[in-house]
């Protein structure tokens, strides 16, 4: 069966609109859906959309750029802005039954969300005007955003919370368990300031006098129902005069020793003492309970999906991810780490069974068995849903998630939700073409724009771009006043009668680099052979090939790092690190 008979834009099945728009007001209900579905999924794909990519006064990325130093600025990038939206599709298989009753095959049906993402703690938002524009122009509604965005955190900040939440429970359980005689050995606060103390014996005489008129109200038995309905109420709560934080401990202190069967809170800034029945307590316990796992629901919000997708441990795929990581890392993990080696293991222990970038898989001409050519997103897929072999699977929208099915489904472009279902029906189109062989290959691997390397995410040494499939890279450097008018054909003349086979990569001013096809006559070429047959014409351009030019960049990263001072002792001077 062909994918493309029921692609991506075939719609979906018949069925009632679901919540594919998340907002704080609908996260609650939403997100055991999610949770559920993540557990029997096949991959889930992942796209964002930030308030900013770029930030003033950094250097220009290069393809002379060491995946090291990318990260370094790029770090500083996801670091400083926020995500906006946050989409996921959530890909699982079902089973077809065939006409004779048994299972013939199987679809993939997609479950895409859109969340909209507001943070809830840390610095300022920050907006780049490109990004907001950009955004503006592709329907972002930022009222939406900043009104109705579900809360992110990362996992200092949540435990933060929890500890904080397991503090106000612990006070509550004592609460219930407290002893009639008070709390033993419990001291109170001692008042030096005259108003201090007169405030404090005035508030306590008011206590007094409420608990005692408490009790005759509750025994008496002449009174209406209205006038028994009023004193119930008058008997169970008081609100004692507005003061400061310090005296509402006093009083709390002090109520707790002198009144240990009342119960003190705070509101607005005032103390309320509640008088309750063991049923009331305990239903009190409850409210206050659900009260405080709605709090952390709404602050850590998003990261409590980034978690699932991390415990569901299945495949996470991204489009030209490496931003996409360092956002959803920063946002919903921890700070990122200063060295890329570092945050290559946060990703693997995050996302343990993977990650696939489809923009990177295809480039790979030679795992696909077919180019791709230089495609957006949609127009990888519309090649895909067209180009897909006998053997393959079908993928529609699932039951209720009909929004990007339509025939309007391109207004939704650069919806982080859109570009998420369009990410894992890439995908999904992917698989079949490669095999398992092919993926496993492919796995861990991420593109990165205008870079010599691919970020390899499974072990500390990133790939380069070019050499899987035959290719040779030189360096090109000049002087740049000598090279002030080189332009592609002149670089391109060095290599002779490979020239039409070649082609520049611009660094700066001052170098490029050459790509050439790397095979004649179906033999491979060898980069020192290439250099050997160079012509010697030109004392303008110096050729390096790309194995020497990576070693001088490698000793030129060495020769700059800050030489370490260490003491007689053998330990770092200003530092608590031994020197090995």
């Amino acid at each position: 069966m062909h994918i493309a008979s029921l692609g991506p834009f075939a719609g979906s099945l018949e069925s009632t609109p679901r919540t594919m728009d998340v907002t704080k007001a609908t996260f609650a209900d939403v997100l055991p859906e999610i949770e559920a579905a993540l557990q029997n999924c096949e991959f889930v794909a992942v796209d964002f959309e930030m308030s900013g990519i770029n930030l003033a006064g950094q250097p220009r990325i290069t393809y002379a750029d060491t995946m090291q130093e990318r990260y370094a600025q790029q770090r500083v990038v996801a670091s400083r802005f926020k995500i906006i939206q946050m989409g996921i599709s959530i890909v699982s298989k079902v089973e077809k039954t065939g006409s004779s009753g048994n299972s013939a095959s199987h679809t993939l049906v997609a479950c895409p969300y859109n969340f909209y993402t507001f943070a809830a703690d840390g610095d300022d938002v920050i907006l780049s005007l490109s990004a907001i524009h950009f955004l503006k122009d592709h329907g972002m509604d930022f009222n939406k955003w900043i009104r109705e965005g579900v809360s992110y955190t990362n996992a200092a900040r949540e435990e933060e919370l929890i500890k904080r939440l397991d503090c106000e429970r612990e006070r509550d359980e004592e609460e219930i368990k407290k002893p009639e005689g008070g709390a033993p050995g419990k001291t109170q606060m001692n008042l030096t300031k005259p108003a201090d103390v007169e405030f404090m014996k005035k508030q306590m005489e008011v206590v007094k006098a409420w608990r005692e008129e408490s009790e005759i109200l509750g025994g008496a038995e002449s009174l209406s129902e209205e006038e028994k309905s009023e004193a119930a109420r008058r008997r169970k709560e008081l609100t004692l005069a507005r003061t400061n934080a310090f005296m509402r401990r006093a009083l709390f202190e002090a109520i707790e020793i002198y009144y240990p069967d009342l119960i003190t809170e705070s509101r607005n800034n005032q103390v309320i003492v509640l008088r309750l029945s063991a049923a009331e307590k305990e239903e009190r316990m409850a409210a206050r309970e659900a009260a405080r796992q709605s709090r952390r629901l709404s602050t850590v919000g998003m990261r409590l999906v980034f978690k699932a997708m991390s415990a569901c441990a299945r495949p996470i795929v991204v489009h030209n991810g490496f931003f996409d990581l360092l956002f959803m890392m920063a946002a919903f993990h921890k700070p990122l780490p200063e060295k890329l080696v570092d945050f290559k293991a946060d990703v693997r222990a995050c996302f343990p069974a993977g990650v696939y970038d489809t923009r990177l898989i295809s480039t790979r001409e030679d795992l696909l068995g077919k180019s791709l050519g230089d495609k957006g997103l949609e127009g990888l897929c519309q090649a895909l849903v067209q180009e897909t072999p006998e053997g393959g699977v079908d993928l529609v929208l699932a039951e209720g998630f009909e929004k990007y099915g339509g025939s309007e489904r391109q207004a939704f472009a650069h919806e982080a939700g859109y570009d998420a279902y369009l990410t894992g029906a890439v995908f999904a189109r992917m698989q079949v073409l490669l095999g398992d062989a092919g993926l496993e290959k492919l796995k861990m691997m991420v593109f990165s724009f205008r870079s010599m390397f691919v970020t390899n995410l499974g072990e500390d040494r990133d790939w380069p771009v070019y050499g899987q499939q035959g290719e040779l890279v030189f360096h090109l450097g000049w002087e740049k006043e000598a090279g002030k008018d080189l332009k592609d054909a002149d670089l391109m003349k060095l290599f002779g009668d490979r020239s039409a086979d070649t082609w520049i990569l611009w660094i700066d001013d001052c170098g490029a680099f050459a790509v050439l096809q790397g095979k004649e006559g179906g033999e491979a070429l060898r980069g020192e052979d290439v250099l050997k047959a160079l012509p010697e014409t030109s004392t303008v351009v110096r050729v390096t090939t790309f194995k020497d030019w990576c070693a001088a960049k490698e000793a030129e990263t060495e020769a700059a790092r800050e030489p370490v001072e260490v003491g007689k002792d053998g330990w770092e001077k200003g530092k608590r690190l031994r020197v090995a």
